[in-house]
């Protein structure tokens, strides 16, 4: 019995601690590359949202409703973070002084829904922003909400939506994405 060779306690340690960390190192890289594809999905699913939007305008919904403006709407409230909407109104609706968002007109094309740990920080640093296409004169609005809940027209020449992860303030975890309004290019 005394030429038995074996581990020592020691020496199973040592192994079974480097086969953890090997594997803790494997799976933090792993999961980085997930969450940064998963912010170039929900980056590109916004963007593919605003050319869906402004080609519906253009060239009309669906064969049964002609004519119609769509708007896609960001709210980055609680509830919302997570989730875009476009919604569809009558060309014929006055901008300057309907109230878009309670207004009986609108009708909910559909809902976008985020991956759930990445959410909306903002639109142009603003918490309610609104991308508004016209049917017929395709002509394109911008509006925001104040701290007041007033509706204002944005007129700038880029627009910048912020993404990120849950939770996080690394600049690794976050995307920032730009609208150039005059060509209707989406960077990201």
């Amino acid at each position: 019995m005394k030429n038995q060779k074996a581990f020592t306690l020691i020496e199973l340690i040592v192994t079974i601690t480097i086969m953890v960390l090997v594997w803790w190192a494997t799976f933090m890289n792993f999961a980085f590359t997930q969450n940064k594809s998963n912010l170039r999905l929900t980056a590109k699913d916004i963007s593919q949202s605003l050319y869906n939007a402004r080609n519906m305008a253009i060239n009309w919904l669906d064969s049964n409703s002609w004519n119609v403006s769509v708007w896609v709407y960001f709210d980055n409230n609680d509830i919302n973070k997570n989730k875009i909407a476009l919604y569809s109104y009558p060309y014929d609706t006055d901008l300057s002084t309907s109230n878009l968002l309670n207004d009986d007109n609108k009708k909910l094309i559909k809902e976008i829904q985020f991956n759930k740990s990445i959410e909306l920080n903002s639109v142009e640093g603003k918490d309610k922003f609104m991308f508004l296409f016209d049917a017929i004169s395709w002509v394109w609005h911008y509006y925001y909400w104040d701290t007041w809940d007033i509706k204002k027209s944005f007129t700038w020449w880029e627009i910048g939506i912020n993404i990120s992860f849950k939770w996080t303030d690394s600049p690794n975890l976050t995307k920032n994405i730009k609208y150039i309004i005059w060509t209707n290019i989406i960077d990201y």
